[in-house]
């Protein structure tokens, strides 16, 4: 008798889905602290348009955009971290060639050295008129993709190696470790906005202090703590 026929189990279902390649879905993934692979197609200076140009608008649209200048300093910062690795990382893919001469256990020691030698744009300066007008998304869209350095990099990530790293990041790995500051404060900055709304919705606009019953009142203040006792207003 011969043995039943058993179907084989289909696997296909349980595969990993594919990598998306749309920049939303993958800054998404990204956020939420999935795995992520960045391809030749993506764009470094359109990543820092996507994540900054909405924030700029809304602090912009803010009864006081001054009042954010640190949490934008903050996302400038994180931005100027995230050019500064894609700016070794070019550097470094060009230097390939020259350091090839060397013993191959010299050669990753010399491309590093040359990548911190390699000039990089230099960072906007914001002011608060920039806050005001929203300008400031715009000079870090430009300094991302200042001297080429956007589509040299997708260049590299079209090129690199995915696996069979010997236990290094990936290239792509490098600069999402640093998008995800950049999305840190990004994210910061977007809480604060979101309080600052909920409170005018809540509370309405904030009153300002009348100065000259502000310098009165602690004057009196003064006065009590001396044991002095202040004269009464004029009617």
């Amino acid at each position: 008798m011969s043995a039943p026929y058993i179907r084989p189990r289909d696997y296909s279902a349980m595969r990993e889905p594919a990598m998306p390649t749309d920049p939303g879905a993958l800054r998404e993934r990204r956020r939420r602290r999935q795995p992520v692979v960045l391809g030749g197609g993506w764009d470094l200076a359109h990543e820092v348009a996507d994540i900054v140009t909405p924030l700029a608008r809304r602090v912009a649209d803010e009864p006081a955009p001054s009042a954010y200048m640190r949490s934008v300093l903050a996302v400038l910062d994180a931005s100027a971290e995230v050019v500064h690795v894609a700016s070794a990382i070019v550097a470094e893919s060009a230097a390939r060639r020259d350091v090839a001469v060397l013993p191959y256990e010299q050669q990753r020691r010399a491309r590093r050295a040359l990548a911190a030698l390699a000039p990089r744009p230099e960072l906007p300066v914001v002011h608060d008129r920039d806050l005001a007008s929203g300008d400031w998304a715009e000079a870090l869209t430009g300094y991302a993709a200042a001297n080429g350095l956007s589509d040299q990099l997708a260049g590299v990530l079209g090129r690199a190696r995915t696996s069979d790293l010997n236990g290094e990041p990936s290239i792509s790995d490098r600069i999402v470790t640093v998008l995800r500051e950049l999305d840190s404060a990004g994210l910061s900055l977007s809480r604060k906005l979101d309080k600052a709304q909920f409170n005018r919705e809540t509370y309405g606009p904030p009153t300002r202090p009348n100065p000259q019953s502000t310098e009165v009142e602690a004057a009196r203040r003064e006065l009590q703590e001396l044991g002095l006792e202040a004269p009464s207003p004029t009617p």
